[in-house]
């Protein structure tokens, strides 16, 4: 039997290094799924400042992602992500696009009316 402090270890530990959603990108994306690939792509971008590079399956074991969810949300982030395949094996890379996602959230709050 687990004890309390065992799964208060463990609830601790899955709370270590939480994703970070920002749910201004699912809006622009139209999709969850791809507001949350997006927002990761967005820290990836942040963390290495320049093109990187990785595989399908690390970014669905980070995200939680089936591979078709990944796939769909691959598809929708593609104008705020360029996305390239290098090499032998072949190899996707990403660099997020900054000013396409700043202009989409320009376009965004532009439409929203003001709050009363």
């Amino acid at each position: 039997m687990i004890k309390n402090k065992e799964l208060e270890a463990v609830f601790e530990a899955f709370n270590d290094k939480p994703i970070v959603f920002h749910s201004v990108y699912a809006e622009i994306t139209g999709s969850i799924t791809a507001g949350l690939l997006l927002s990761q792509v967005v820290y990836w971008d942040s963390v290495m400042k320049r093109e990187f590079y990785k595989k399908d399956k690390e970014f669905c074991k980070e995200l939680g992602m089936s591979i078709d969810e990944f796939k769909g949300a691959k598809k929708k982030i593609v104008k705020f992500v360029n996305i390239t395949i290098k090499g032998i094996p072949p190899t996707t890379y990403y660099r997020l696009n900054k000013e396409s996602v700043i202009l989409a959230i320009k376009c965004l709050y532009e439409t929203v009316p003001p709050s009363k």
